[in-house]
């Protein structure tokens, strides 16, 4: 891959390694390209293999609030603290990236129900306990919630996505930093 910089190309043509590797200068994570990208593969190998395909959808409780009272460079200071704690949780097989401003999406492949639900949980608790300093003041705390879906036989790219969401809007509906499985399961 070409050296890491900015991009020499300005407005929206950005060279395609750009746009996969930007998501990783603020959060060492990668970005919603390249989530989509891998998670169609896993799609595609969940279809043919059968084996078990789970998709956590996590968001930042009160991020904006962060932002509004601490300032933009506090919540980078947040965005990084939340992607190393994620790190510090997954495992090597996981795939894991920032899809949005403080909304991130984790792949779990060869994970059931169960299993991801227990990761998302471990994710969850590891955030609750993280002390947060930017510029000698201890940040409030910091909190997720998460949407936990596993494919079924039937399951497509946008079910699994929508079903993940739905989980995760529950989980903001009913209190917020916690982990909600799909509606109805």
């Amino acid at each position: 891959f070409p050296a890491i910089a900015d991009p020499p190309i300005t407005g929206q043509n950005y060279p395609s390694w750009w746009t996969t590797f930007r998501g990783l200068f603020q959060t060492g994570l990668f970005n919603r390209r390249h989530f989509m990208n891998r998670f169609r593969t896993g799609m595609a190998a969940f279809h043919k293999h059968r084996h078990p395909l789970s998709l956590v959808s996590i968001d930042a409780d009160h991020f904006k609030k962060i932002n509004d009272v601490y300032g933009h460079d506090a919540g980078d200071v947040v965005l990084r603290n939340l992607s190393d704690t994620f790190t510090s949780v997954i495992e090597d097989g996981d795939m894991l990236a920032r899809v949005g401003g403080e909304e991130f999406c984790l792949i779990l492949h060869e994970q059931d129900f169960a299993a991801a639900h227990a990761k998302a949980e471990r994710v969850r608790q590891a955030v609750e306990a993280m002390d947060i300093n930017y510029d000698g003041v201890l940040l409030p705390r910091v909190t997720i919630s998460c949407g936990v879906a596993t494919a079924d036989k039937d399951a497509t790219i946008k079910s699994l996505l929508r079903s993940s969401d739905e989980a995760l809007y529950k989980a903001k509906d009913t209190g917020r930093n916690r982990v909600c499985p799909v509606l109805g399961s």
